[in-house]
This record gives structure tokens, sequence and C-alpha cells, in this order.
């Protein structure tokens, strides 16, 4: 069963913006949600899914690699692959108990696959979307379609059927002008959007509560100017990361961190190179940095500067493991193939390459870990 949770405006607060991720507002105790997909799986090996944009000559390619991460965190190659769209970059997503999976391809369809490798459908949609939110029940997944409202553009749900993980049909929940991203905590959500309904003119951010109704609570302008291009967001305890790549703006390519404490603050913007995703763990947000060719980190409490911790060769993509005796581990989709960082609270240790082919084939693009 689907359960909706909804509080109004009034009844929000600071306590509510000040639980973590996954924890009750009043107990710090996790949340538990109902779904047929919420329950997680025992802790233990990982199906790990990498797409491989590229085929013999560098011609694009449709191949989706399915790879075995152990309880260690050792990657296998089991060298089954599969076709569904095309994926360059970016995060596959998962359902909480791993066992359905949902990829952003390039043409702004859906390829939806069960985790042993059968596929759903390799090109759902009729919208353009830019990033895909797996709901914590397992039972939907939101849509962020970056076009302008008027071209469709906002926030999409999309019921998955319980018995099969056949897609519903789409419906707009809420318009918006280039949404980036939905960040989901409890019953509130931020939408990294322009022009969200309530919001005024220069928020490129907007707080709202998430039931059947969502309702703008506040905005914010993250940046301080109307420049930034964003290309993934992150809800991380106390603050919200924005990352901006718009490299032909004028202004460099920065981090926004907005305090939530009290609703939505601007708190500190960050210069980093190419931000092209951001990667919770541990006490830290990686920052992967395509034309930096590394891996930057930022303190997840407030940190107010990056500082480099790894090299990554053209990174486009990363996912992370956030419970079991792999909490803290992180995949980086990069051109020689997957990287794997282990973050325990600010370190980060690099444990090298697993590498997919030595040729155009073995050159990674999404990749997304069974959570």
């Amino acid at each position: 069963m689907f359960i909706w949770l909804a509080c109004t405006p009034e009844e929000e607060g600071g306590d509510k913006l000040n639980a973590q991720a996954g924890d009750t507002a009043d107990t710090g105790e996790p949340v538990t949600y109902e779904g047929c997909r919420a329950t997680p799986a025992p802790d233990g090996e990982r199906v790990v899914l990498v797409s491989l944009p590229y085929g013999p000559g560098g011609r694009q390619a449709n191949v989706y690699a399915r790879l075995s991460l152990s309880a260690e965190g050792e990657l296998t190659d089991l060298g089954e692959r599969f076709e569904m769209g095309r994926a360059y970059s970016g995060e596959i997503v998962f359902t909480p108990d791993g066992s359905l999976g949902i990829a952003v391809q390039d043409d702004g369809t859906l390829g939806i696959f069960l985790a042993d490798g059968t596929v759903i459908d390799p090109a759902f949609g009729d919208f353009y979307a830019s990033k895909v939110v797996m709901d914590p029940t397992g039972e939907v997944a939101w849509v962020v379609d970056g076009n302008w409202a008027n071209n469709g553009g906002g926030i999409y749900r999309v019921p998955l059927d319980c018995a099969t993980g056949t897609p519903g049909a789409p419906e707009r929940v809420i318009e918006a002008k280039l949404p980036a991203d939905l960040l989901l905590r409890e019953d509130m959500a931020v939408l990294v959007g322009l022009e969200v309904p309530g919001s005024t003119e220069g928020d490129d951010a907007a707080l709202l509560t998430w039931g059947d109704a969502p309702a703008f609570v506040a905005g914010v302008d993250a940046f301080g100017d109307d420049e930034a291009f964003v290309t993934d967001g992150h809800w991380v305890g106390d603050y919200l990361f924005i990352a901006d790549y718009s490299e032909f703006s004028g202004v460099p390519t920065r981090v926004a961190v907005v305090d939530t404490h009290d609703q939505l603050d601007p708190y500190t913007v960050i210069d980093v190179e190419d931000p092209v995703a951001l990667v919770p763990a541990g006490d830290l947000v990686l920052v992967l940095s395509g034309y930096g060719d590394a891996v930057y980190a930022i303190d997840a409490d407030g940190g107010t500067s990056a500082r480099w911790v790894s090299q990554s060769e053209l990174p486009g993509g990363g996912a992370s493991i956030t419970r079991g005796d792999l909490d803290g581990l992180v995949l980086v989709a990069e051109v020689s193939g997957l990287r794997t960082l282990r973050v325990s609270g600010t370190e980060v240790s690099d444990e090298g390459v697993f590498s997919l082919g030595s040729s155009y084939e073995g050159i990674t693009g999404a990749v997304g870990v069974q959570p």
C-alpha cells in the first residue's frame, strides 16, 4: 500500500528540517515505509549496473553491463550484457529493496529493468526526463522533466506495478521551469528549479510539503545570480548542496550550500571546476569534476571549501552505499572503468579502477548499485 504523508506549511518547522534523511524528526529512529518494494534486502552481495555508451570505433551504443559487488566491496564482471536506450552519464537508481532499477537515457526516456537483467521497458515515457528519484515505498518513480513549464517541465509521478514493475501513466504533479532535481525527506521535498508555484523571482530552489497536493513553503536564491545551470542536488543533514556547471555563464562553476535549519537560507558558494555530480558519503559530499579529472570533498556539516581527494578520468556519474558493512563505498564511472572510493568520516581512500575493457567498449557512463 502506498502511504502519502502531508503537513501544512503552518505545521512545518525547524525540527522537521533538522531531521536526518531516513530518520524521524522527533526520535532519530529510522523511518519505516509501507510499500511492496520498501524493505531493503539483507546486507551482502549487491548488483551493480553500469552503462557502456560506446561500441567499436567509438560508435554510440545502448549496452548495459551487470556486475557483482561482494560483501567485502570487490567488483566482478558477470559477463552479462543487455540493451535499453543509451545513457552517457548519471546515476541509475534502484527501489529500496533493490529488485527494480531505472536509468535516465539520453533521449529523455527511462530504461526500466529488474535486477536480474530482465528489461521491463527499454524506453518509457513521453516526457523528457533529466533525472529520476525513487520513492521510499518503491512503488513510485518521480521523474524530473527539465524543460520550461509550458513544454512539460516539472515533476511527474509514475506508478510502478507491484507484481511486474510495469510503469503506469505519468502524471505531472507540479510545474517548474528548468527543474534539475527533487530531494525527498519524509513528508517534505526540495525542488531545485525555477518558477515553482509560490516562489519569487530569483529563487532557484523551493521547499514543499510533499503529499497529495504539494504546497510551497519557502524559496531560496542559492547562488545569488541567474547564471546557474544545475546538474545535481543533495539534501544532507542540515544542508542542501546544489551543483552548477554552466561553463559559458561568465562566472565560475560552483556548488551552492543552503542552510536548512530554519527553512532555506543561503550559506555559501564554493568554486569547483565542472561539478557534474554530487555523491554524499560518510561525513562528506563528494564532487565529481569532469574537466578537472578529479573528485573533491566538501564537509557535509556546513563546509565552506572543497578539497581534492582523488584523481578521476573524466567522471560522469557516481553511486554510493549508505547502509551496512559497505556504508561509505562509492563507485565513480569514468573513462577507464569504475573507480572505487571508500569514505570513513571525512577520510577518503582510493582503491583504484575496475576495467570493463581497454577499448571504447570499456568506457563507462551511468552507474547504479543496489541499496
